[in-house]
């Protein structure tokens, strides 16, 4: 069948999170310290990742998210001495919205589809850094509007969420949509829950376990013919 809705998740689906947090991290400790630091993203990761499964799970707000991560990260550094929690958050954050690095594919994938569907960003990142980069991608007129949680005020895999991104999009049947995205504890699991159809971007192999995506690829160029049915 063809879906005349589709919802990308963006980061790690269409932006390439990984290498753009990278060069924020590296940018930001040279800013805020005046030296480059090449352990530093590590280390950074490390205290992210542990916040962002908080928030996922609903144990943490994306502004405790934001600064809790760079409380961590200072510590685990030795910097607390260097500007304030807050002040590594703006810096990261301005930072990250500035790279607007694309998935192989990504870039094509969606000029190919802009004028066959309507096309949305649906996404749990913070809402600043999402729009900013945004503006700078050169995707950014293939998407009707940003679906971000922080301005939703639920997050995926919430059915809150889906429930309101839905009402947004107005009479849509749900068996015209399909949602994009890589992660299996919100794309995936928050689509299925929500009753959509979903295809999981699985370029490294992983096991999907007891989840059941409609649809598995390991490359962005094969979701036209999902899509187009």
């Amino acid at each position: 069948m063809a879906y005349t809705h589709v919802l990308f998740d963006a980061d790690d689906t269409l932006f390439d999170f990984q290498r753009a947090c990278r060069l924020a991290v590296a940018t930001t400790v040279r800013q805020m310290t005046g030296e480059d630091i090449p352990e530093a993203f590590e280390i950074y990761e490390r205290s992210n990742r542990r916040w962002w499964d908080r928030f996922e799970k609903g144990e943490a707000t994306m502004d405790q998210l934001s600064v809790g991560r760079f409380i961590d990260f200072t510590a685990d550094m030795n910097l607390q001495h260097i500007g304030t929690p807050e002040e590594w958050r703006d810096v990261y954050q301005a930072n990250l919205g500035s790279f607007a690095v694309m998935v192989e594919g990504a870039e094509e994938l969606c000029f190919r589809l802009k004028d066959r569907c309507r096309m949305f960003i649906v996404t749990n990142g913070i809402a600043a850094v999402q729009r900013d980069r945004m503006s700078r991608a050169t995707i950014r007129d293939c998407f009707e509007e940003l679906f971000i949680s922080q301005e939703l005020g639920c997050r995926k895999p919430q059915p809150e969420y889906f429930e309101k991104v839905l009402a947004r999009l107005g009479n849509v049947d749900k068996r015209d949509i399909l949602v994009v995205g890589d992660s299996l504890t919100s794309d995936i699991a928050g689509s299925i829950a929500a009753g959509l159809d979903v295809c999981w971007f699985n370029p490294h192999g992983k096991d999907a376990g007891e989840l059941r995506p409609t649809y598995t690829v390991s490359r962005l160029d094969r979701i036209d013919a999902i899509v187009l049915g």
